[in-house]
């Protein structure tokens, strides 16, 4: 599942920039 693996980066990219 790919997707899951993007979803993951894309949540990654969100975190940092809420941090």
């Amino acid at each position: 599942t790919g997707e899951d693996v993007r979803s993951i980066t894309n949540n990654d990219l969100l975190v940092e920039i809420f941090r």
